[in-house]
């Protein structure tokens, strides 16, 4: 057998058995997957294993039933609670791209200055932008996120799920003329069937347009996308795992508690004589509550999956975000929009939650019928490291709240005109959440590269890795920016594995994980520290 697996201290470790409470995890106490196991006993057997319970394992697993039907033998193994990693933690922008998919480029547009670049013009929780106006040079990765966005807002209304998602737009202020001249140059990269769903406006001689926006300062003017949503994406996650689970057994079992420890490889000898009672399994899942044997393994693992694929440790970092819901000062007045800027090179991303909807009361929403808490995020470089290469996420960093807690009041007008100007706000909650930065700003979707499991120094492991059709698998390395791209990247992934490759979704060529991608990404000094940041 070929084993692969870290000993302790290499790369990410696995997930902190206790974590800071995340905001979002309220809706956790009725989803009905709190402790879930569908079986008392761990299977011993499947024919697909999916490694994690976020966004990206959960179309995974979906699209494999929805392909293969009542032979599907789908068992996701899960750490600790469903849905419990960053899609629960710091999605504040979940479902929302992020503007800058080249972060050189990113760079030149936007020096690292403190308070400045885009803002979003999204509302509430979750959100799902497709990023069209800054991929002219890439068009095929806005085409998949549109398709993308489509996709969810179809499910969603279809099925009548309870997340509430919204479609909204999404403005991005330009701040400066060097700005709004950038803005202009990109858009008009275009292609005109996505030039058609942008738009310039400019601000008007004496038009303030930070006013209506409660923007301190004046704008230029505003990059504006109508394709947007908001959600609460632990509840469209729980929703896609409780609606599995109806099917049976059989086609899809659910074992939280389960962290995987390392993978196994079946030599082909043992193939041949069939390996450990089971003729389809090339891998052997370890757990501390027993082993899996497996004919495919997908690893939706994210930040945590180089603690399995020890190889991946440079490609696949993690990085620790840090998120706040703010008490708004009394008197606030609601804010219209959502927003995004930079601060220390990186973003900070704010929402506002109405003050009547769950999650908020009176006494959590500060007393402020306009509105209920602020939550923000960001501010991660504030500290030396930026939080990089950090997977626990059972503390907190208390400069990072510290700064969080007056970042807002520098940028946005909070209170009426008159008012006594607040210029640092309480926090009700405070959390962190472990993000997989990819080296090269780019997920890594499809077959694992040989190269990957290949090094751990038993005489089979040659010889097991030259087949093409391995049976491990990766929908990874999301960089804080997986929400928009994750679904899809989760349904693509499940199409190579059941053969279907290509068919209906366009993953763009830049997110497979191939071998030519290897060097080229780990050569990069640094990770991208801007506008993925979540």
């Amino acid at each position: 057998m070929t084993r692969l697996g870290l000993d302790a201290g290499d790369g990410a470790s696995l997930p902190s058995e206790s974590s800071t409470a995340s905001f979002w995890h309220q809706a956790a106490q009725d989803s009905g997957l709190l402790g879930h196991r569908t079986t008392a006993a761990l299977p011993t057997r499947a024919n697909v294993v999916v490694v994690g319970s976020g966004i990206a394992g959960a179309f995974v697993a979906r699209e494999v039933l929805e392909l293969v039907g009542e032979k599907a033998g789908v068992v996701m193994l899960e750490a600790r609670e469903a849905c419990w990693g960053a899609t629960g933690r710091v999605s504040l922008d979940a479902f929302t791209s992020h503007a800058y998919h080249d972060y050189h480029d990113y760079q030149d547009y936007f020096p690292p200055l403190s308070y400045r670049a885009a803002y979003r013009w999204l509302q509430n929780a979750g959100r799902c932008q497709p990023d069209i106006w800054n991929n002219g040079a890439t068009p095929h990765i806005a085409r998949f996120e549109l398709a993308t966005y489509s996709m969810l807002s179809e499910l969603v209304r279809r099925e009548a799920i309870d997340c509430s998602w919204q479609e909204v737009g999404d403005a991005h202020v330009l701040l400066s003329d060097d700005e709004a001249v950038a803005a202009r140059e990109k858009v008009a990269r275009l292609p005109g069937e996505l030039r058609a769903l942008v738009k310039l406006e400019w601000r008007g001689d004496g038009e303030r347009q930070g006013e209506s926006s409660r923007i301190r300062g004046e704008a230029v003017g505003v990059v504006v996308q109508e394709h947007g949503a908001r959600c609460w994406p632990y509840k469209l996650v729980a929703w896609v795992l409780r609606r599995m689970l109806q099917g049976g057994e059989t086609r899809f079992n659910l074992q939280t508690g389960t962290p995987v420890t390392r993978l196994v490889r079946v030599s082909r000898r043992e193939e041949a004589r069939g390996g450990q009672g089971d003729d389809e399994a090339r891998w052997m899942v370890h757990t501390p509550r027993g082993q899996v044997a497996a004919r495919h393994v997908v690893l939706a693992t994210n930040a945590y999956t180089s603690h399995l694929l020890p190889q991946m440790s440079r490609l696949i970092v993690p990085v620790r975000g840090q998120v706040c819901a703010l008490r708004p000062p009394r008197r606030a007045v609601l804010l219209p929009h959502d927003y995004t800027w930079l601060s220390h090179g990186a973003d900070d991303y704010l929402i506002q939650r109405a003050a009547d909807q769950e999650g908020n009361n009176d006494d959590d929403a500060g007393a402020n019928e306009a509105g209920g808490f602020i939550i923000v995020g960001g501010e991660r470089f504030v500290v030396a490291g930026g939080q990089e290469g950090i997977s626990a996420d059972d503390v907190v960093e208390p400069r990072i709240g510290a700064a969080l807690r007056t970042a807002v009041p520098q940028v946005l007008e909070l209170q009426e005109a008159g008012e006594a100007r607040a210029s640092r706000l309480e926090a009700a909650w405070e959390w962190t959440g472990i993000m997989g930065y990819s080296r090269d700003a780019r997920p890594w979707v499809g077959r694992v590269p040989g190269q990957l499991v290949r090094g751990g120094g038993e005489a089979e492991h040659q010889e097991a890795h030259d087949d093409d059709d391995d049976g491990l698998w990766i929908c990874a390395g999301f960089t804080g920016h997986g929400m928009p791209v994750a679904p899809g990247c989760g349904v693509a992934v499940a199409r190579m594995l059941v053969g279907k490759a290509g068919d209906g979704v366009s993953l763009p060529p830049e997110y497979v994980a191939c071998a030519e991608r290897l060097g080229v990404a780990a050569a990069r000094a640094e990770l991208p520290r801007g506008a993925w940041d979540c």
